[in-house]
């Protein structure tokens, strides 16, 4: 399957989804749906988990993307507190700098980034900012 989910590390609570090649609509709401149930019980017993997109697998992005991001917007799920996405596709990277510019949701609540160790860097920081704020 081209669109796989994974803990990156379930016990701090960083989910990973993986997209690899040409990916379909399908495949993506399949896995999501399925990963769902986990990262119901991680955010239960942690309170939180942050979720990584890395499309840096020469992912393509099937069509009518800004259509299913409304969707999956709508669709009930388990909110992660961030979502990082792995890319250096700079149609990707600027449709988010429109996006977080005229939304606050999408500006606290996404971020891209070019690897996984400034994901990772980005979910370190966001934590320790969470922590202190309610210090």
């Amino acid at each position: 399957m081209a669109v796989q989910f994974t803990w990156y590390d379930r016990k701090h609570g960083i989910a990973r989804y993986t997209f690899i090649g040409d990916w379909t609509w399908a495949e993506f709401y399949t896995t999501y749906v399925q990963a769902s149930l986990e990262c119901t019980v991680v955010r239960q017993e942690l309170g939180r988990f942050d979720t990584i997109a890395d499309l840096s697998r020469n992912a393509t992005i099937p069509a009518n993307i800004l259509s299913h991001i409304t969707r999956i917007a709508e669709r009930p799920r388990v909110e992660s507190n961030l979502v990082i996405f792995i890319t250096d596709d700079r149609w990707l990277t600027a449709l988010y700098t429109v996006a977080a510019q005229f939304s606050s949701r999408v500006a606290r609540r996404y971020r891209m980034a070019a690897s996984l160790e400034e994901a990772l860097d980005i979910i370190a920081r966001d934590r320790q900012r969470q922590q202190v704020a309610s210090a």
